[in-house]
């Protein structure tokens, strides 16, 4: 299976750019990493049926063309029937947190069956973000996120003419564990992650945009100072293509735009 990340800062077109480029290739079948637990868990682990319908909540329910739905059409009656498609109906925040909960369970179950694949990956990653200087909730939602998105490459290999699609992936996770490092050894961090991880077939490098010095992201409880998050991206940055140079990274890197070509990347 091909696989494409993004690698940029934040606000930098990472998920504008991938929605563009998933329409270029609409004709062959993309997943994200999530999707890829949502599709393929059973292929690993044996599923309960409360299994199927967390993941079948998380395919439909929660699916992006629901969401725009509910966003779209504000009659009662849309936003009931879309309602009715839900397990729990009285309270939402239960209900999605009981099968979020499940969720995690899966993948954590799919992490037992998988993790000796790429043992020194796993421990390396979980050492640098138990050290990292930010809260252990914080913590605990980036080892999350590494769970789900090894295990999804793990499921990957064995998937044959699909194409993993993600804006985000190893090498965006770790201007994060670099921001977060108390350690000002950046480099050799970097050097030994990137010998350790999993690199995709093609890396989209996202130029910057003007934003504001500091934000809050949606997804991070911890607030960022992009000049800071800018440095450390360029650093990641200089990093790769030197490894590229020397012969030590094979992948294939582009820098895009919001008015970049995609005919030119043929995958």
């Amino acid at each position: 299976m091909k696989s494409v990340e993004f690698f940029g800062i934040s606000n930098s077109g990472k998920t504008f750019n991938k929605n563009k480029l998933k329409k270029r290739i609409s004709l062959k079948k993309t997943y994200d990493y999530r999707s890829i637990i949502l599709n393929f868990s059973n292929k690993k682990i044996n599923l309960s049926l409360f299994d199927y319908v967390t993941l079948f909540y998380f395919k439909v329910i929660k699916s992006s063309f629901i969401k725009k739905l509910v966003l779209k059409n504000k009659k009662k009656k849309l936003k009931k029937t879309i309602k009715n498609f839900k397990i729990i109906k009285k309270n939402k925040n239960k209900e999605v947190n009981y099968f979020y909960a499940n969720y995690k369970n899966i993948c954590q179950r799919l992490f037992i069956k998988l993790r000796n694949n790429n043992k020194k990956f796993h421990q390396f990653t979980f050492d640098l973000i138990d050290n990292l200087k930010c809260g252990q909730e914080f913590k605990k939602l980036l080892k999350f996120w590494f769970v789900e998105e090894y295990c999804a490459h793990q499921i990957a290999k064995g998937c044959r003419n699909k194409i993993i699609l993600d804006s985000e992936g190893f090498i965006q996770r770790l201007l994060v564990y670099i921001y977060f490092s108390p350690t000002k050894n950046h480099y050799k961090i970097i050097n030994n992650y990137l010998n350790l991880c999993p690199l995709p077939s093609y890396l989209l490098i996202t130029k910057f945009k003007k934003s504001k010095s500091i934000i809050k992201k949606v997804t991070l409880p911890e607030t960022i100072n992009i000049k800071k998050e800018r440095k450390i991206f360029k650093k990641i940055k200089f990093i790769i293509y030197k490894r590229i140079k020397i012969k030590k990274m094979n992948i294939n890197v582009y820098e895009i735009n919001d008015k970049t070509n995609y005919d030119r990347i043929k995958l």
